[in-house]
């Protein structure tokens, strides 16, 4: 004989709007459709009717067991098919998102009904079973708002905030199919508890703490998961970098050499025009072409051909945004490096200290200092800018990019950590009195060291 339940045909759009929220926070970044809105409007219309219609009857216990089960594993199928029309997402994606948002959910009714089981405040009797009292107080509905309310944030701003900042998120089929086994198992070992073993307050509370600690454990793994996957993804993109940075370093190198040819070449027929009158040549074109030619003939010469080729790169950069560049560089001390490596390293720390200064307006403070040399058996690259604001720094203490496309920028600073490790050493940044400061220091190591 089947029977309808009210309590649980009631409570199944409660979760249903618990389920969605969770969902919302989790995925809202992903990737939208067009007419996001009206797909929207349209999932959110069809998923609360599909969970009204769907009937909520009780028979055995083991019937009630299944059919509350399936119950559950349906609303979660429907808002995945829902998610499914508003973003653009391959499906195991929107599936993992779903299965993290049940799981928050479920960890947040856990904590509630935990907390009014020991205390005996009374709750929501949503099964229909004799575990809760079925009744309403202040106190309760203050337990179930914190409960929620403190859960859901925690994730948000911690867990999935791991999942915001992975430029593309990639599930992982172990940890899909590990979200989903512990939502199972939760989903079907609440049902057969509920109806079936029916256990005391402590059985209860020993059940409701496994499920705590269950869904906190998935979210601590999923936490390390996805800050290795974005440790990995910058190696990557800083790899590729690198790559980039050697390419560009072997084509500038080139071009520098025919430049400076050409440049000599110029120069001398510069001073032919110079001595000859009558040829018809404007003389403030000569003396702009004598201008242009010097920024490549006055470059920094170093000692080493990687810092040289760089210095003129910059010359032009320097010279049309009035920088004033001022080089003390011992270049014999850089020759263990690779030359990729101090292509990168030095290209960086210029870009980054150039593209500060240029954005100020006094012209006498756009100064940019760099000081290599060696105090024992350290090697100590200096450099420093003029810098107007603040200057943010993250947990590494490395400064965080001021471009509003975050994810495609911040990647010079930490590619020259890596570089400075990969020699043994150690960059540091620092702000003083006005002044940005980027400091390495590199062990000399001996043959025999």
């Amino acid at each position: 004989m089947l029977a309808f339940s009210a309590g649980l045909s009631g409570y199944k759009l409660i979760f249903l709007s618990e389920l969605l929220l969770a969902e919302a926070l989790a995925v809202y970044t992903f990737e939208k459709r067009p007419h996001f809105g009206i797909r929207l409007a349209f999932s959110l219309v069809g998923v609360y009717l599909a969970a009204f219609l769907y009937p909520v009857v009780f028979g055995s216990d083991m019937f009630n067991s299944v059919y509350v089960s399936f119950l559950f594993l349906f609303l979660f199928g429907i808002t995945v098919v829902a998610m499914r029309a508003c973003f653009q997402e391959p499906m195991a994606n929107l599936i993992f998102g779903g299965a993290v948002a049940y799981t928050v959910q479920h960890t947040s009714y856990m904590t509630y009904y935990f907390f009014v089981s020991v205390t005996g405040i009374g709750g929501i009797d949503v099964y229909g079973s004799a575990n809760m009292k079925g009744s309403y107080s202040v106190f309760s509905v203050l337990a179930y708002f914190a409960s929620y309310g403190v859960i859901y944030w925690f994730v948000w701003a911690f867990v999935e905030h791991e999942m915001r900042e992975q430029k593309k998120l990639k599930v992982d089929i172990f940890l899909l199919l590990s979200f989903l086994g512990i939502m199972l198992t939760d989903i079907v070992l609440n049902a057969v508890t509920t109806y079936m073993l029916k256990p005391p307050l402590l059985g209860t509370v020993v059940i409701y703490l496994y499920s705590l600690l269950s869904g906190s454990f998935a979210m601590g793994i999923l936490y390390s998961l996805l800050k290795k996957n974005i440790v990995e993804d910058e190696r990557e993109m800083i790899y590729l970098l690198w790559q980039q940075d050697k390419r560009n370093y072997e084509q500038s190198k080139q071009n520098i050499e025919l430049i400076n040819v050409k440049c000599h070449d110029l120069k001398h027929q510069i001073q032919a025009w110079k001595r000859q009158e009558g040829l018809g040549i404007d003389k403030e074109y000569i003396d702009e072409l004598a201008r242009a030619v010097n920024i490549y003939d006055t470059s920094v010469k170093t000692g080493n051909d990687v810092v040289d080729v760089i210095l003129a790169e910059k010359s032009i950069f320097v010279a049309e945004h009035k920088i004033h560049l001022s080089c003390m560089i011992d270049g014999a001390s850089l020759s263990f490096f690779s030359s990729s490596d101090l292509y990168s390293l030095f290209g960086n720390a210029l870009s980054n200290a150039f593209e500060a200064v240029e954005k100020i307006e006094d012209v006498q403070k756009r100064i940019v200092r760099v000081r290599v040399h060696v105090i024992g058996k350290t090697l100590l690259i200096h450099v420093e800018n003029n810098c107007e604001g603040d200057v943010e720094f993250d947990v590494a203490g490395l400064p965080k990019t001021r471009k509003k496309d975050i994810s495609s920028h911040g990647y010079g600073v930490r590619s020259m950590s890596m570089i400075a490790e990969k020699y043994n050493g150690i960059l540091t940044t620092s702000v003083e009195d006005g002044w940005f400061c980027l400091d390495i220091s590199i062990p000399l190591l001996t043959k025999e060291e």
